[in-house]
């Protein structure tokens, strides 16, 4: 039962970052990083967002088997599977919002808030859970382990990477930037703020659930 509990909340954290990124879309304002990549990969070719999600998700896996090598963990397989999960969330409740529309720029404002602190509330619980991690993260972690740099400065860098090749795609087929904006640079200032005030607040609680000893890996 309390394994049973543990993958539904891991689902619930999955679904918070799904929603996290619809909001952020819906409010017109950016997106984060990762999503300003995998949305504009999502125009130019003209397929579903949350397809297009888990297909990059799943290559990102690749990417950390051909990292790690002998050092890959076989349990890691079980992302690929969760990235179709992930990438369904991201179609629904994309089809949810699809008709709705935000003219008020404040109004916008606050649901992109909403968005980051549902993104940031997201991986927390995920984390928490520590089944897999979600495998944008799951690469960075393989690279710190491959380099010994720290997981923030290697954030950062793919950070980087993944809104500079957005607004390459976008420029080159869609003529615009994408949905790099504003709230790409407030995705990346406050995610992490967020992530680490909600760690202080239910990482603890969230472990109680399984009883798992000693301490979840974090996400700084």
């Amino acid at each position: 039962m309390k394994g049973f509990l543990r993958v539904l909340i891991y689902f619930l954290g999955l679904f918070l970052i799904a929603l996290g990124i619809n909001l952020s879309l819906l409010s017109g304002l950016g997106v984060s990083p990762v999503a300003a990549f995998t949305s504009s990969l999502s125009r130019a070719a003209g397929v579903r967002l949350g397809a297009v999600t888990a297909l990059c998700y799943s290559a990102f896996v690749l990417l950390e088997m051909v990292i790690l090598r002998k050092q890959f963990r076989p349990k890691q397989l079980l992302q690929i599977p969760f990235c179709f999960v992930f990438g369904a969330f991201v179609d629904w409740i994309g089809r949810v919002f699809a008709d709705m529309a935000m003219d008020v720029y404040l109004l916008r404002l606050l649901i992109l808030l909403l968005g980051i602190a549902a993104l940031a509330a997201g991986a927390v619980i995920y984390v928490a859970m520590d089944i897999v991690p979600n495998p944008p993260e799951g690469l960075i972690l393989a690279i710190c382990k491959k380099s010994g740099a720290s997981f923030g400065k290697i954030k950062i860098a793919t950070d980087c990477a993944y809104v500079i090749a957005g607004i390459l795609i976008s420029l080159l087929f869609c003529h615009d930037i994408g949905e790099v904006r504003e709230g790409t640079v407030l995705s990346a200032l406050l995610t992490g703020k967020l992530i680490s005030f909600f760690t202080g607040k239910w990482q603890d609680p969230l472990r109680k659930i399984y009883q798992k000893k000693g301490k979840s890996q974090k996400i700084t």
